[in-house]
């Protein structure tokens, strides 16, 4: 597991777009699963004008979306479906059918799970997983005390997580259950990038660059991971 620190966001953003220009300069048809939230914002901004400049081109590359919430009554907008596809998808020009996602309104949600983890398996497996990482250390929305074993499935939210939510859910409660990329489906990406940014972060990257794996903490499981850089900015690396 290796630290970057960069100055601040601008700087991490940059970094990130070049991992993923790289990338896919290599492999056109790349599968790369892409988080939610507002720290992978301005990566979105920077793949958008790298779509649009076509250096490298992204029309060929499958993204994968690592959760959504799950619940019947869940407003179009307030999906992390929507936020992917309004944020780096339409920015970047590329066609909606790149972006795949779960279903949270799906009947049977181990149903699409597995259709899922078929999916990801179909294209090759994931050649890039980027992750955010929660304050109590989730990646996906794998919250403490998930097994490292996990495979893409329901998740209970913890209140922390809920609560990092309401900015979605602005006239109505952040559902409680999601379902995301279990913890071994991402570490069986061939390669896996972390971004943190901002002073709330700092704790938790601290705790993850000196403690063992423990699915107490779920992102410790890249330590075991072959390929894993965690970018970070002087506010998040700070205790570092």
């Amino acid at each position: 597991m290796e630290f970057i620190i960069k100055p601040d966001p601008a700087a991490v953003a940059d970094y990130a777009a070049g991992i993923v220009s790289a990338l896919v300069a290599g492999k056109p048809a790349a599968a790369i699963a892409v988080p939610t939230g507002k720290t992978p914002l301005p990566l979105f901004q920077r793949l958008a004008r790298t779509a649009r400049r076509q250096d490298p081109a992204l029309d060929q590359v499958n993204w994968f979306a690592l959760d959504e919430f799950v619940g019947q009554n869940i407003p179009g907008e307030s999906t992390f479906a929507f936020l992917l596809e309004e944020r780096l998808i339409k920015p970047a020009g590329l066609s909606l059918q790149q972006l795949h996602s779960l279903s949270g309104k799906a009947d049977d949600p181990a149903e699409e799970a597995q259709r899922y983890e078929q999916l990801i398996e179909s294209r090759g497996g994931l050649d890039l997983a980027i992750l955010g990482i929660g304050g109590n250390g989730h990646i996906g929305i794998n919250e403490p005390g998930t097994p490292f074993d996990s495979r893409t499935g329901m998740r209970e939210l913890a209140e922390g997580t809920r609560q990092a939510n309401t900015y979605l859910f602005p006239s109505t409660a952040v559902p409680g259950r999601a379902l995301t990329m279990g913890v071994e489906t991402i570490l069986e990406a061939r390669r896996v990038m972390v971004l943190a940014t901002g002073p709330a972060k700092a704790l938790i990257v601290e705790t993850l660059a000196g403690a063992a794996p423990n699915p107490a903490v779920p992102a410790t499981a890249l330590k075991e991971h072959g390929d894993c850089v965690i970018v970070v900015d002087a506010a998040a690396g700070a205790l570092l």
